[in-house]
């Protein structure tokens, strides 16, 4: 071999092995450069003054192509803006579906948030070894109370792909595009940026007039939907306060009516009541008249005694005169177990008795059944502690309640 084609043939290899090296290594440590304002950068605030503000970061409009993506881009957004302090309070609402006419500002205003970032997804694409990937976003804020648009910006980012020739030179060996997770977390630095510092760059004097437009007629509209609001809630009160003034007056007829009813069944047990047998205890909103059980039943037992027979017939003379009220029989024993009676339990001999009582008022009384119902306590509302015989004594008892005509 000459040694022309040597030198050549070693000149050859060496420039495969420089390719090839340089193939392997090309774009390994690949970094973006550091980040400066999106692309197009519409500020109508002079500063940012809303750092403390409360605010909602809501999925972005995305490409059809690309499902996913524009929950993404919100996500990394709120990220951004709580790792830059931008904001004190971001709360992440991409995860929020809307239905029918519900939109992000509705649910900004019921949950008393300050500020709301929405955006569109415009372009995606996922690169490869030999494409370069690309991202571009759409970004606004918005002032919740006034829908004021306050930043209006477009931010735009693509990562780099290996040349062609490197790709076939070490069959993809070589870094492929940054991926776009990487470049949402690009067009997010920028756009915090932009809220960081004063942007230097304003839009055309024709859109700014356009934004500075909207934002007076949002302005507007918030003031008169504001106004609405206010007229109608003052509406809804005048109309609570003049039902409730209904009530009261009802409700103080039906407290008199009650009252006058207690007169008339305290003279007609007075007898009954100075002899201790039964007790009237008068209430706002209900009268109890409360039966000795000594003069009601024998011990164990749910059968009337003559005694209170005559007192009950009295009473519903009284009762019949005012057919609207509700009438509630309660049963009550003390603790001691019913053993050796023909009851199993304090709830039966309770419940057993209540029902003896509403039974002589309807077939002896003639008071219609559907004003009355019975109840059994068992011995679990006793008015005073059961310790001593006495005490026992007094927690045996049959309370009838009249209740007015709408407190049942």
């Amino acid at each position: 071999m000459k040694p022309r084609s040597i030198t050549q043939t070693i000149v050859r290899y060496a420039l495969i092995t420089v390719a090839f090296l340089i193939g392997c290594s090309y774009q390994r440590h690949v970094t973006l450069p550091l980040p400066d304002l999106p692309e197009g950068v519409h500020a109508i605030p002079k500063e940012n003054i809303y750092g403390s503000s409360r605010v909602a970061v809501f999925a972005f409009a995305e490409p059809s192509y690309a499902p996913g993506t524009g929950r993404l881009a919100a996500q990394t957004i709120g990220h951004a803006l709580l790792k830059e302090g931008v904001f004190s309070d971001v709360v992440d609402e991409s995860q929020r579906v809307f239905f029918g006419t519900a939109n992000p500002m509705d649910l900004a205003r019921s949950e008393a948030y300050d500020l709301i970032i929405t955006g569109e997804v415009l372009y995606h694409f996922d690169g490869s070894a030999l494409q370069a990937s690309r991202v571009t976003e759409r970004i606004r804020v918005r002032h919740v109370a006034t829908k004021r648009l306050l930043w209006h910006a477009t931010a735009a980012s693509a990562g780099r792909a290996a040349p062609s020739f490197d790709y076939i030179l070490v069959k993809g060996m070589g870094c492929p595009a940054l991926p776009t997770s990487a470049l949402l977390r690009r067009n997010a630095e920028k756009f915090c940026n932009m809220l960081l510092r004063q942007p230097p760059q304003a839009a055309p004097a024709e859109e700014s007039r356009e934004l500075l437009l909207i934002s007076q007629q949002s302005a507007l509209e918030g003031l008169q939907e504001k106004v609405n609001d206010l007229l109608a809630h003052n509406d809804v009160l005048e109309e609570q306060l003049w039902e409730e003034i209904q009530k009261s007056e009802g409700l103080l007829k039906e407290v008199d009516n009650l009252s006058a009813q207690a007169d008339q069944m305290e003279q007609a047990l007075k007898e009954e009541i100075e002899r201790g047998e039964i007790a009237l205890k008068r209430y706002t909103t209900k009268t109890v008249v409360n039966l000795d059980n000594s003069i009601c039943f024998d011990s164990g037992s749910a059968k009337l005694k003559k005694e209170v027979k005559k007192s009950l017939a009295k009473l519903s003379k009284t009762l019949k005169d005012f057919p609207d009220n509700h009438i509630q029989i309660e049963g009550h024993t003390d603790d001691l177990p019913t053993h050796g009676y023909d009851f199993s339990s304090n709830w039966e001999l309770s419940s057993a008795r209540a029902v003896a009582v509403l039974q002589f008022l309807v077939g002896k009384g003639d008071i219609d059944s559907k004003r009355l119902s019975a109840v059994g306590h068992g011995e679990n509302r006793p008015t005073v502690p059961n310790d001593s015989p006495e005490h026992r004594r007094m927690n045996r008892r049959v309370d009838i309640v009249v209740l007015p005509p709408k407190a049942h």
